[in-house]
């Protein structure tokens, strides 16, 4: 669903609903839930939604299939991507700019 999201074929970007899926109607497994966390994460920061990416909430479960260290390649992906939208909101909202970068500062000590 990302990918018709780029080719314009939704009219909200960040919401992977459409064609292909509807984030609402799945069902998910930890496994898909970490994976649909790390794309919208992605389709997030690609398409400047900053807040939400940054505010995405990550379960406790996922924590397992996002590790850093001995972990997949998309958790890299998407460390790397949550950290982009932090900086951007810390950026942009100087009351929770302290929040933001600690944050931030906690993805860069894995």
């Amino acid at each position: 669903q990302l990918c018709f999201n780029f080719m314009g074929s939704s009219n909200n970007t960040v919401e992977l609903s459409g064609k292909a899926m509807d984030e609402k109607e799945v069902v998910f497994s930890p496994v898909s839930h970490a994976i649909f966390v790390v794309t919208k994460t992605i389709a997030c920061n690609l398409f400047g939604r900053y807040e939400l990416g940054a505010q995405l909430a990550i379960e406790k479960g996922d924590k397992r299939y996002l590790k850093i260290r001995g972990g997949v390649f998309c958790a890299a992906v998407f460390w790397f991507h949550r950290s982009l939208c932090l900086y951007a909101m810390a950026r942009k909202n100087i009351t929770k700019k302290k929040q933001y970068m600690a944050q931030a500062k906690d993805i860069h000590k894995e």
